[in-house]
């Protein structure tokens, strides 16, 4: 019978064995208890929830149609072959809504590490 709480000091007989059963089946089971992650190139778009823009990404709630091709999808949200989109296979940086026609000026600051005696 297991005591009510943790004892103040080691017991002077500790049990041996494990009081509590491993939790296993015996025998491994045949086909995995889950299935495998879907690769990239399984991965299907999807609509996001605001009709804005079209995703293979991890957000999709189980509702609305879902897409072979990132392109049928943008046939849908946009009626192009092109719209704004997230590709979670191809990720790439947001661009700007336009380039500045000329460079910016100013310098980046750099902090240095290295320690220098007065001038």
């Amino acid at each position: 019978e297991p005591t009510p709480g943790p004892t103040p000091s080691p017991s002077s007989q500790p049990t041996r064995e494990p009081t509590t059963p491993s939790p296993t089946t015996g025998e491994p089971t045949p086909n995995p208890a889950t299935s495998s992650p879907t690769s990239c190139e399984q991965r299907q778009f999807y609509i996001n929830d605001l009709g804005t823009m079209c995703s293979n990404g991890f957000n999709y709630m189980g509702t609305g149609d879902l897409y072979d091709t990132l392109e049928e999808c943008c046939l849908v949200v946009s009626g192009e072959s092109t719209c704004r989109s997230e590709d979670i296979c191809q990720p790439t940086a947001m661009p700007t809504k336009s380039p500045t026609m000329s460079p910016s000026f100013g310098a980046t600051p750099t902090v240095s590490k290295e320690v220098t005696g007065p001038p």
